[in-house]
């Protein structure tokens, strides 16, 4: 909406170039509505989830702002998981588990601060690599 190039052109009368529809789907995803392309339609989803940079402390998001991910719908691909690796804080020792989201909580007596974590390592895998491309400077 703030594009000023992309609202132009869909300032057309009785022409159908699709909608803007944004609505909030699970998990940061938000489908914001479809481009209609000559013979093909192109949904458009925004994925606005951040993650806590421990190196930094810094808040970062997970997708480069600038970037766009195109992704045929009519391939299958799959969303895997590695292995999350961290120290146990009972008995210092390093623990690998292998599940898509792995919790964990742990205390300190002084000051009282009770932590809680979910750590995850989503991995994306495309069965076509033809299927999808990685655009950066998009805007």
């Amino acid at each position: 909406m703030n594009n000023n190039k992309i609202m132009k052109l869909l300032d057309l009368r009785r022409v159908d170039v699709g909608e803007i529809k944004p609505s909030e789907l699970e998990n940061g995803v938000e489908y914001l509505g479809r481009l209609a392309i000559p013979g093909l339609f192109c949904d458009i989803y925004s994925y606005n989830e951040f993650y806590y940079d421990e190196a930094t402390g810094d808040s970062l998001p997970y997708l480069d702002t600038n970037c766009a991910i195109l992704q045929s719908a009519n391939e299958s691909n799959y969303m895997l998981h590695g292995a999350v690796t961290y120290i146990d804080a009972k008995t210092g020792e390093y623990v690998t588990e292998m599940n898509e989201f792995v919790p964990r909580t742990w205390s300190e007596i002084d000051p009282p601060i009770k932590y809680v974590s979910v750590s995850s390592r989503p991995c994306p895998m495309p069965v076509d690599l033809q299927s999808w491309a990685v655009l950066k400077e998009v805007i």
